[in-house]
């Protein structure tokens, strides 16, 4: 086969790759919903129920609910909660359970309090406060979760004595579970689906000698 020939094969097949794209392109639909008023928070959150979308954003001290509709995203809904205290701290926003929460750090007389708000997806609302736990402001909180968050492990953190406390929260944000841990070095924490804790630290065995290895071995412990 002599070159003319190879190219006229070739822009043979170029045409029909573009004329199947072509075909392939006014198949296709496009929807723009109506236009709506943009909001970015420092913290974005979205979910959704079948063809409906869910937005949760934290703007300062004010948390903005959108619902919107799944296939145009035309917004059904907003609502504005100017409504955090001063000084919280956004932990997350979660779905347990087909239900949602907003969850919540803050400082108050002495004691640092974990707070839940649940939202309402349907509706869009914000329900009010439940007090989760309180410890004294010298704790610092962090968060872990099983498979689905169908449990919650909130590990509280002594900043000043090498002391830490945990809780494990079940359906509802129910406290299930309380306990302790006094070992140092502790790098990671862990909740399984039936509750069960674990964290990962560094053990020293002082009968081996003292080698970087040594230093270094993980222990995962329940």
């Amino acid at each position: 086969m002599n070159k003319k020939s190879i190219l006229v094969h070739l822009f043979v097949m170029l045409h029909l790759l573009s004329f199947s794209q072509t075909k392939q392109i006014k198949d296709f639909n496009c929807f723009t919903g109506d236009a709506y008023g943009k909001v970015t928070g420092s913290q974005n959150y979205f979910f959704n129920q079948e063809d409906e979308v869910l937005s949760v954003k934290i703007v300062g001290r004010t948390v903005v609910i959108q619902k919107y509709e799944g296939y145009e995203l035309l917004q059904q809904g907003k609502h504005s909660y100017k409504e955090l205290p001063k000084g919280a701290i956004v932990l997350d926003v979660f779905n347990q359970y087909d239900r949602y929460y907003l969850i919540y750090e803050i400082q108050e007389e002495g004691q640092l309090k974990l707070i839940s708000r649940e939202i309402v997806f349907d509706s869009g609302e914000l329900l009010g406060q439940h007090e989760i736990s309180k410890v004294d402001a010298k704790y610092q909180i962090e968060l872990f979760y099983s498979q689905k968050k169908r449990k919650i492990l909130a590990v509280f953190k002594d900043l000043i004595e090498d002391h830490i406390n945990y809780i494990v929260l079940g359906k509802g944000l129910d406290v299930e579970s309380k306990g302790s841990i006094t070992v140092n070095n502790v790098l990671s924490y862990g909740v399984n689906s039936k509750g069960e804790v674990f964290y990962v630290s560094t053990e020293y065995d002082l009968t081996i000698k003292d080698t970087k290895r040594n230093r270094e071995e993980m222990v995962l412990r329940p």
